[in-house]
């Protein structure tokens, strides 16, 4: 019988979760869960380049880490590529600041690499400690459905490849079981032991207790949020289906006496996406959060209330309205088929497919010839956008981008930013992307931006390059 570990690889192997001929990413701490993954990971003989991170937040012992990590990967002629963190830990959060920079770094090797997937060695311990750190926090059920097995992190990790974890069914004691039955002894984080944490004040004070009660509290924690996944999948999907009934075009609002119709489950998805399409990220509001915004919205008077990461809500008469607290809206994400037009904000974009003629001549900071034939979607920046712009030798951010040209910090979301297929075609005010050069001749998309006349922004945001 398979090892618990190289049976959980074997299952995702076979289920499609992990590909056999294609590259994959391993992040590699040097703990248990990590060197027990990627030792089952390398008996399949799968293509693999493995990435260790040094956040170097406990001095010497994380130098220690790494030097171990770059040995056991050399013993067993794994590519390894390290990185480490240069910026001093900030003063508050710092575990959820480490782990933003954590997967920044596995997305830009990833995206260097070549990687078709980001491997990580979450554990069925890892879920049940999740699950009880949200539900102290006030999660809803998105919240506690907890890690899936595959996730779009795209937003956290600045790539359109997936995060996988083949061991989120595996408990934590069969990784260490796994390392010792290979000879390996990794390494221990003594961080995991300090009850400064909530995380290791559970593990180590109040799961013992639980799990006194009830042995099998973390498989039916895994069945309970397996459950969940599935319930916030179908309502999701719902209110996916059914979002042109409640969303206003133009703008992050929605209609509030459709919201008041639609049962409290699909009003509650409603704000949490019309929320992560403001922010370009997971929405950070709990299950309160959510039920003060409802409260508001059945109000029959206007409001307006305060929520986390610098949000507002505020409702008038037609809808609710989701901002952020003193800067202008930010449009929706809006699909600009070919040929087709879109406004997006305060922004016109027209689009048709066509033989290219004076390439040079007719580009400009609001009018291209793209490779692409769409369908394309129209949005604004996120956080760690990147891109090759035309005859450039390497990848440039928006943020160098938007602050080279000088276009205001209040504007910069407003900007239409045209991807396709998850990578970043054109920014209209820029080069377009390196990938999409077009050649005399050929057939092409000819893409065309305009102000709408209504709008009073400033005018010189656009500047030729």
């Amino acid at each position: 019988m398979p090892h618990p570990v190289a049976l959980a690889v074997q299952r995702a192997l076979a289920e499609g979760v992990l590909p056999r001929d294609q590259l994959l990413l391993v992040a590699l701490s040097g703990g248990p869960d990590s060197v027990a993954l990627t030792l089952a990971l390398a008996a399949e003989q799968l293509p693999l380049v493995v990435a260790h991170f040094n956040h170097r937040l406990r001095g010497s012992a994380s130098d220690e880490d790494a030097a171990w990590v770059e040995t056991f990967a050399a013993a067993r002629g794994l590519r390894l590529v390290t990185g480490r963190d240069d910026l001093p830990p900030p003063t508050r959060n710092w575990e959820a600041v480490a782990r933003q920079r954590r997967y920044r770094f596995l997305g830009a090797v990833a995206r260097m690499e070549g990687a078709s997937a980001i491997v990580v060695a979450h554990t069925r311990d890892d879920q049940l400690e999740t699950f009880l750190l949200r539900l102290l926090r006030g999660a809803g059920p998105a919240g506690l459905a907890g890690m899936a097995p595959v996730s779009r992190l795209d937003q956290l990790t600045g790539v359109a490849v997936p995060v996988v974890r083949p061991l989120l069914a595996t408990p934590r004691a069969a990784t260490l079981d796994y390392c010792r039955q290979a000879g390996v002894i990794p390494r221990h984080d003594r961080s995991n032991d300090s009850p400064r944490f909530l995380r290791n004040r559970l593990r180590h004070h109040v799961l013992p207790l639980l799990q006194r009660e009830n042995p099998r509290l973390a498989e039916e924690v895994a069945t309970l949020t397996t459950l969940l996944r599935d319930q916030q999948q179908v309502i999701r999907e719902e209110v996916q289906r059914r979002w042109n009934e409640v969303a206003l075009p133009g703008e992050v609002a929605l209609r509030r006496e459709v919201l008041r119709c639609w049962p409290r489950a699909l009003a509650s998805e409603a704000v949490r996406r019309a929320v992560a399409l403001l922010l370009a990220s997971p929405s950070p509001l709990t299950s309160r959060h959510l039920q003060a915004v409802l409260a508001l919205v059945a109000q029959e008077r206007p409001g307006r209330l305060q929520l986390p990461a610098g949000l507002e809500a505020v409702t008038d008469q037609e809808a609710l309205r989701l901002q952020r607290r003193g800067v202008p809206q930010v449009p929706l994400p809006v699909t600009l088929t070919v040929p087709g037009e879109v406004e997006f904000g305060d922004w016109r974009l027209r689009a048709e497919r066509r033989v290219a003629t004076a390439v040079r001549e007719t580009s400009s900071p609001t009018s291209v010839w793209l490779h692409s034939e769409g369908p394309f979607l129209v949005r604004s920046r996120a956080p760690g956008d990147c891109y090759r712009p035309l005859g450039r030798s390497g990848s440039v951010t928006l943020q160098d981008e938007f602050v080279n040209r000088k276009v205001p910090r209040e504007e910069r979301p407003r900007v239409p930013v045209v991807t396709v297929g998850g990578r970043i075609a054109w920014v209209v005010g820029s080069r377009i992307a390196e990938s999409e050069r077009v050649g005399e001749g050929e057939m092409a998309t000819w893409l065309q931006a305009e102000r709408l006349p209504s709008c009073c922004q400033r005018a010189d945001l656009l500047q030729s390059w």
